[in-house]
């Protein structure tokens, strides 16, 4: 496997704007390597062997021989460095008068830290593209240019920031995903024991290929790694305490995509029953504008397994009670009909029956 980790580090992967006009392409160790600079002028310090491999390309490496379509990257900071006190150098604001003693209060600290890591990610990715393309961006114009998703947690028990790059080959359609998670605290950093390998990179970013003697390590999240690697090698589905995923139902949906299924029959209907609850929780009493949005950025993130995930999605969500079924299948049957460039083709065969027709109204119990 150290063989295979090297030949996946040293691919090059493609990363481009939002319309495809711009791509840029760089090695996956390379793209590590200029983080690590970015975030040392920024005095940001990470967690020793805290840069790992995670998600579908530490699955890759460890098993599949399917291509990779996201790549995943979980970067620790360093716990006992954000707690410690930090001068006003580390806020990023447009008084510099402050703040008014010269440092941070307590709560502003972390904030502070992912406004620098952020700035850190764009200024790699303005001089890689720069160099490339002799283009030169703003922090502001990469964002909206680039960034596929953006996200910051920030509570008592989870504090990370994740950016998603995207690519789009033009010659198969074919979309990758570059996964970029900033952790300083996560209660939890995996969905599956299928995707809770974390590949330690640190010795890599160090590696002279004329020296055998490198030694790379794996960890598994779930807890044991043995289990969690014949769980791999025989694409069974579990996990432990389902109801502390985040979105379980989409991930759930994305690994059925993938070939998996749950190792007991139980089990699945226990999974189900648990991500739907979660499902609704969120999205009951939201505009249903939301709803679609969130729909349309997983199946596009996951263009490879979108029309699978699509099925799955419907098949799941008929196993709830009939008006709140008909209520949000409707809804994945309007994004259907106003994308079928991406997510075509789908025949009325792959469709369940008791489907209702967009014509149908939406049922009054579901309060928008």
């Amino acid at each position: 496997n150290q063989s295979k980790l090297l030949d996946f580090a040293d691919t090059k992967i493609l990363i481009s704007n939002k319309v495809g006009d711009i791509n840029v392409s760089i090695t996956p160790i390379a793209l590590l390597q200029r983080l690590v600079m970015e975030f040392a002028s920024r005095q940001i310090r990470l967690k020793p062997e805290g840069i790992r491999l995670a998600g579908s390309g530490a699955s890759f490496v460890l098993n599949s021989t399917n291509q990779v379509h996201d790549i995943d990257f979980n970067i620790y900071l360093d716990y006992d460095w954000v707690q410690r006190p930090k001068s006003k150098k580390f806020m990023v604001t447009a008084d510099p008068n402050y703040p008014p003693n010269g440092m941070l209060r307590e709560e502003e600290e972390l904030e502070a830290v992912f406004q620098l890591v952020v700035q850190s990610e764009l200024e790699c990715l303005r001089k890689l593209v720069l160099e490339q393309t002799g283009i030169n961006n703003t922090h502001r114009t990469l964002v909206y240019s680039f960034f596929r998703e953006m996200i910051k947690i920030n509570t008592p028990k989870d504090s990370w920031t994740l950016i998603s790059l995207g690519s789009k080959h033009r010659s198969d359609e074919v979309f990758s995903t570059v996964d970029i998670k900033i952790i300083y605290q996560s209660t939890r950093s995996y969905a599956f024991s299928t995707d809770s390998f974390e590949i330690i990179m640190d010795p890599l970013l160090k590696f002279n290929k004329s020296d055998t003697s490198c030694s790379l390590f794996v960890e598994s999240l779930y807890g044991n790694l043995g289990l969690a690697i014949e769980h791999l090698r025989e694409n069974q589905l579990t996990t432990k305490n389902p109801e502390k995923i985040r979105r379980g139902l989409f991930r759930y949906v994305l690994e059925l995509a993938k070939g998996r299924r749950p190792i007991l029959p139980e089990e699945k209907v226990a999974f189900e029953k648990q991500f739907c609850r979660e499902f609704l929780e969120e999205f009951e009493g939201k505009p249903a504008g939301m709803f679609n949005v969130v729909v349309r950025k997983f199946l596009t993130k996951h263009y490879v397994s979108a029309r699978k995930c699509l099925l799955n999605l419907f098949r799941v969500l008929c196993t709830l009670h009939s008006p709140v079924k008909k209520f949000y299948v409707v809804l994945l049957l309007d994004i259907l009909r106003h994308t079928p460039r991406v997510y075509s083709p789908i025949t009325n065969g792959d469709v369940p029956s008791d489907t209702p027709t967009l014509e149908e109204p939406l049922l009054p119990v579901i309060q928008l």
